[in-house]
């Protein structure tokens, strides 16, 4: 049969004062320099599979800078679709859209 531990009557102050004690940074007689904050490392991106419709033109073009750059195809189209659409809302470019039924990029 297992001895019972005798009960201490401290409470969770007395528990956790070793972690805030340690917590506590010693006194310096120098003081150091600021650091730098440390940059919180961004989360990983949650990728979802989408299907969009393109030329044989613009694939074989994605292509070759895929292979020249020794960037993956996914990759490559992330960064243009990203890039695309920065200087669409930063106003850089400006969407060449013709008025029809529906509106066409004469893509």
């Amino acid at each position: 049969m297992a001895k019972k531990k005798k009960e201490t009557g401290l409470g969770a102050d007395a528990l956790f004062q070793p972690m805030k004690d340690a917590a506590k940074k010693p006194e310096s007689k120098k003081s150091s320099p600021p650091k730098e904050p440390e940059e919180t490392p961004k989360p990983e991106p949650k990728f979802k599979r989408k299907t969009y419709l393109m030329t044989d033109e613009l694939i074989t073009r994605i292509e070759a800078i895929a292979e020249a750059e020794n960037v993956g195809l996914n990759e490559l189209h992330r960064y243009l679709v990203d890039l695309a659409l920065t200087q669409i809302e930063d106003g850089t470019h400006v969407l060449k859209a013709t008025s029809t039924h529906k509106r066409t990029l004469g893509v």
